[in-house]
């Protein structure tokens, strides 16, 4: 199939007119632009994912200059901008906008949502790359069309750079995809559940006393009812609590994958008909990235696996009110030496993503165990732009920190990591080694026990970006001690006063 053959039974983009001056716009992968006019000049929020050219569709509705503003960096919002000569983006989603609106990128995002476009062999061709003129704007920016404004709102939590434009004239926000039905807070670049729960607060207080009506990106509604907020600060009450609903999401792009995402209201993108809400959040439990879970356990030398070896028991709980998820497990191996596991797994949200894992292994007979541990490169795809000061190090040969970004494009993400091992609850010495590879960082124990024996690791993690509060104002090696005395902190806790904390947080 040719790109041409395509066009002819799909059209490009769909243009309808909302009155009072403003037009939605559907592209091919039914994402909203919204074209808003005033007396002297017009804004386009968002360019879609960049397949046919928008610019002659935005120049048959309006005769007005036009200025194109984005309201988040992600691949569908920013890949049509290349028709046009500059687009404003937040200084925060500036390199994600770069990074994700690569042809390659916008061409595999298209085959993986509509298999039509799979089949079109020439669409690299209209999807033109050119240098661009990226421009910033920043929350609070009042745009003035001539009658009317937009005024540029916070919307922290899809992505750290996500905002709102709320329309002086008709009382409209238009949100992006800063909240619907479905929104995503599982992506490496977005903020936390709590962080998110904030926002909205926020949202609630300062703007939707104001609000008539909500405009979003996805979807065929002409508007979703302004409930939507309540139902999304739910949302997140739920999985702070630790009782959402937690059904599957499976994503078909898979540089938007993070673990695995989960649903946190029944329902799911249906759950109008489920309960009468709209609202709905799909969130991960390892959020962010900040991954506790790369942890690689030896007996003996030989590596614990689920396919490596034989699982006599294999059970699993959570205790809702601090939201730890444990894991009992019982091992044999191939050479058939046994271990009985018990893994558990907390994220402590406050302002910043911590998360800890407290392994607790006994072995039935004398043995060597070995953990591997640290952070993994894997846990962060964003291709940011690295400088001199973005590398992975240690500090005393127990603390562990990765940069990835740069801080001057407001697209950084520091992880810091830290282990405990003890053994019958006396403290094993400083770690064995520390391996620095291109694929991350990890710290290395070997510890001797006999049969009988509990040995313990604590493994804590925390992840920081520049639009957390506690980073703002910080140069990079600021932030990084900053980090590690956070860190250090917790540390002192330990895992269960660092339950004890959340559980009282969540309540």
């Amino acid at each position: 199939m040719t790109f041409q053959d395509f066009a002819k039974t799909n059209p490009l983009f769909r243009a309808e007119s909302l009155g009072e001056g403003i037009t939605r716009i559907t592209d091919v992968m039914d994402v909203n632009m919204y074209l808003i006019e005033g007396a002297d000049r017009a804004v386009l929020l968002d360019t879609g994912l960049g397949i046919g050219e928008l610019f002659p569709v935005v120049a048959a509705v309006t005769k007005l200059p036009v200025e194109v503003y984005l309201t988040h960096g992600h691949v569908d919002h920013g890949g049509g901008m290349y028709g046009f000569d500059s687009v404003y983006v937040t200084p925060e989603d500036r390199e994600l906008l770069a990074w994700q609106t690569k042809p390659e990128l916008r061409r595999d995002f298209a085959a993986a949502y509509n298999p039509e476009l799979h089949e079109i062999e020439d669409l690299s061709e209209h999807i033109p790359y050119r240098e661009m003129d990226i421009q910033l704007c920043r929350v609070g920016d009042v745009i003035d069309l001539g009658g009317r404004t937009l005024t540029i709102i916070d919307l922290c939590g899809h992505t750290r750079g996500s905002v709102g434009f709320f329309d002086s004239r008709t009382s409209t926000l238009f949100a992006g995809d800063g909240c619907n039905n479905s929104t995503f807070l599982f992506l490496r670049e977005s903020s936390t559940v709590a962080e998110y729960r904030e926002t909205l607060r926020r949202l609630k207080d300062e703007w939707l006393p104001k609000v008539k009506r909500i405009l979003i990106c996805h979807g065929p509604h002409l508007s979703v009812p302004l409930s939507l907020i309540d139902d999304l600060i739910e949302c997140c009450s739920r999985v702070l609590r630790g009782d959402a609903t937690k059904s599957q999401f499976l994503l078909p792009y898979k540089p938007f994958r993070n673990g695995v995402a989960r649903w946190a209201a029944e329902g799911e993108d249906h759950r109008w008909d489920h309960d009468g809400k709209y609202g709905n959040l799909i969130y991960s439990e390892t959020p962010c990235g900040v991954d506790v879970d790369t942890v690689e356990i030896l007996l003996d030398g030989e590596p614990f696996t689920e396919t490596s070896g034989e699982l006599l028991a294999d059970l699993q709980s959570q205790d809702r009110s601090a939201g730890i998820q444990t894991r009992d497990v019982e091992w044999r191996s191939l050479s058939g030496k046994e271990l009985v596991m018990r893994f558990e797994r907390m994220v402590y949200q406050k302002q910043l993503n911590g998360a800890a894992l407290r392994i607790s292994i006994i072995s039935r007979q004398d043995a060597a165990i070995s953990f591997h541990s640290g952070i993994a490169k894997a846990t962060m795809e964003m291709d940011l732009h690295q400088t001199a000061e973005s590398h992975a190090f240690s500090h005393d040969g127990q603390y562990l920190q990765y940069v990835q970004g740069d801080l001057p494009s407001g697209n950084l993400l520091l992880f810091s990591a830290c282990h405990g091992v003890t053994l019958d609850g006396k403290t094993i010495p400083q770690v064995q080694d520390i391996q620095m590879t291109a694929q991350g960082i990890r710290s290395e124990y070997s510890v001797e026990v006999r049969a009988g024996q509990t040995l313990v690791l604590e493994k804590l993690v925390n992840l920081y970006a520049p639009k957390s509060q506690e980073s703002k104002g910080k140069t990079l090696p600021e932030l990084r001690a900053f980090a590690l005395s956070e860190l250090k902190q917790d540390e002192e806790l330990g895992f269960a006063a660092l339950a004890e904390e959340t559980a009282q947080y969540r309540a």
